[in-house]
C-alpha cells in the first residue's frame, strides 16, 4: 500500500513538473511572438513549432526581407488545415509567383474548409483578375450568398 501511495504521489509530481515546464515555454514563447521582430517570431516557433500563427508572421517577416515564406506558410496551413485564412495567403502568394494553378487550389481548398464570405470573396477576385469570366459569376454567385449584410464589398 505504501509503495502504491508513493508511485501515484511521484506520479501527481512529475505531471505538475511537466505542466509547470510546458507553462513556462507557452508563456516564453507567447512573449517573443508579441516581441514582433523577425528574430523573436524565429524564437518562438523554435519553442512552439506547433503554432500556426508564430508561422505565418515568421513568413511575413521572411517575405519582407524578400526571402521565400512558402515554407513557413505550408507549416502554417499544416499545423491549421481549417483555417482559410493561411490558404488564402498562400494563394495570394502563388499567384504573385505566377503559379496560377497552385494559387486557384489554394483559394479552393480555403472555401472548401470555411462557409463563410471571405474565402468566397478571394477565389471571385482571383476568377477577376484572370479574366475567367463563367467562373467569376459563380463565384460572384457564393460570395454574394454568403455576404453577411453589407454587400458593397463586393463590388469594390
Amino acid at each position: 500500500m505504501l509503495i502504491v501511495r508513493r508511485t501515484v504521489i511521484l506520479l501527481t509530481l512529475c505531471g505538475a513538473g511537466f505542466t509547470i515546464y510546458y507553462s513556462i515555454v507557452f508563456a516564453r514563447a507567447d512573449s517573443l511572438f508579441r516581441r514582433n521582430t523577425m528574430a523573436s517570431v524565429k524564437s518562438a516557433v523554435l519553442l512552439v513549432p506547433g503554432n500556426a500563427d508564430y508561422h505565418a508572421l515568421l513568413a511575413e517577416y521572411i517575405e519582407e526581407a524578400g526571402l521565400n515564406p512558402d515554407e513557413e506558410l505550408a507549416a502554417a496551413t499544416e499545423i491549421s488545415p481549417r483555417e482559410s485564412r493561411f490558404w488564402i495567403r498562400r494563394a495570394f502568394r502563388a499567384e504573385v509567383e505566377q503559379k496560377f494553378q497552385d494559387s486557384e487550389r489554394f483559394l479552393r481548398e480555403a472555401v472548401k474548409v470555411d462557409n463563410g464570405f471571405a474565402p468566397r470573396a478571394a477565389l471571385m477576385n482571383y476568377y477577376f483578375r484572370r479574366q475567367d469570366i463563367p467562373q467569376f459569376r459563380e463565384a460572384a454567385r457564393a460570395a454574394l450568398q454568403t455576404a453577411y449584410s453589407d454587400r458593397r464589398p463586393i463590388f469594390r
